[in-house]
């Protein structure tokens, strides 16, 4: 019963929350295909297992988020890699201050999207649009794909662009795609950051 309420969840939420214009939603059963591929694992599993999210994952839990990518609700977390919280410089140790927990949880908001959304959805509603699509995030900032030859690139509401890696994983409770770099809020979360 339990998976049939998790199935229909993810399948609404994909219908009603994914905002990938023009895109075709995933029929139910597709959904329900997907989540029983991924087993019981959820994105925060299989962000543990990634031994390249270190980072994000630390993040999610210093800000109290870890608990909603391990719940019932569907999710997509867009988790920076190392490399990209490295590239941070000094702003990754400060953000990661108990002071800073604000806009630590601002900056990860940003990067989670309501539903299961795969790299392989973005790239058909990209091509159906024929240039980009936006999604709306938690942190109720927008998120625009676009395609930059093999590549597809999310830019976040501070403007500043990143690539997706890798095809990212399925989950039981959502997905879990790769970024090289860290979405920024909106500039004013951003220069508090900065102080």
């Amino acid at each position: 019963m339990r998976n049939a309420i998790s199935r229909s969840l993810a399948a609404a939420l994909l219908v009603a929350g994914s905002g990938l214009a023009g895109c075709k939603v995933a029929e139910e059963d597709e959904v329900a295909t997907e989540t029983e591929q991924a087993g019981s694992k959820t994105v925060a599993a299989a962000l543990a297992e990634d031994d390249n999210l270190g980072a994000a994952r630390d993040a999610l839990e210093q800000a109290g988020l870890l608990t909603l990518l391990d719940g019932v609700g569907s999710y997509t977390l867009l988790a920076p890699n190392d490399t990209a919280f490295e590239g941070l410089g000094p702003r990754s140790g400060k953000l990661m201050q108990e002071d800073q927990r604000p806009v630590l949880v601002a900056v990860l908001r940003e990067h989670i999207l309501p539903g299961h959304v795969t790299t392989a959805a973005i790239a058909e509603a990209i091509e159906q649009q024929g240039n980009s699509v936006k999604m709306t995030t938690v942190g109720g900032g927008q998120v625009s794909f676009a395609r930059e030859g093999e590549r597809i690139t999310a830019t976040g509401p501070s403007g500043n662009t990143v690539n997706l890696v890798g095809e990212g994983a399925s989950a039981g409770n959502g997905a879990l795609l790769t970024l090289d770099g860290v979405l920024m809020p909106a500039a004013s979360a951003e220069r508090s950051a900065d102080q």
